[in-house]
């Protein structure tokens, strides 16, 4: 039953990002760690992390990143049961692999400092998207009074003709579910949309 452990925005200025979200949204900032190509902080709402990253040089992935997009989410991260069986499905699937994989993941273990040792894993999204994988620990995942994210959903935006191929990828990698589709047509716009969900709810 994967659970969203954090979402990772990367941002030009992460210290002007998080200004906003905690004067904006009512975030709380917790700390924040430089290395040696990237400025990340750490912000939490109720029960949720939440990482802003900005470049410190032209060569940082976050860099390049920026260069191609706006500003935005890079990373979902998701709590899951057995790292290595989510892992083994998606090396089947996907042959892809991402330079700023295990920076991110020495940069978490940092800025979590408080929570005990994770193990940690990583996967390739659909686009620009990825999915940092963080294994629940066997005491987490027996307490009945274990907290729930706040985030309610996420939504993925493809091109054209992307839809099923999207679906498919994740229903294999994380086991979700079809639930409703939806057929959107306006004078100006249109969409199709597919509700995935994990089988608990």
């Amino acid at each position: 039953m994967p659970l969203i452990h954090h979402i990772h925005f990367y941002v030009p200025d992460a210290m002007a990002s998080q200004a906003w979200f905690c004067r904006a949204i009512g975030m709380r900032m917790v700390r924040c760690v430089e290395r040696e190509d990237r400025l990340t902080c750490l912000l939490k709402y109720r029960t949720t992390w939440f990482l802003l990253s900005s470049p410190t040089t032209t060569h940082s992935p976050i860099a390049r990143y920026l260069q191609n997009h706006a500003p935005g989410v890079a990373d979902i991260a998701l709590e899951v049961d057995h790292l290595s069986h989510v892992l083994g499905r998606a090396a089947g699937l996907r042959q892809e692999s991402s330079p700023d994989e295990p920076e991110a993941l020495c940069q978490l273990d940092e800025l979590l400092e408080s929570s005990p040792r994770a193990r940690w894993g990583w996967v390739p999204g659909w686009g620009s998207v990825n999915h940092t994988l963080v294994e629940r620990s066997r005491m987490a995942s027996r307490s009945p009074g274990r907290h729930r994210s706040v985030i309610d959903h996420v939504v993925l935006n493809v091109p054209v003709g992307e839809l099923d191929a999207v679906v498919a990828y994740y229903v294999q990698l994380f086991g979700f579910e079809r639930r409703q589709i939806f057929q959107i047509q306006t004078d100006r716009s249109g969409l199709s949309s597919q509700v995935l969900m994990d089988p608990s709810g």
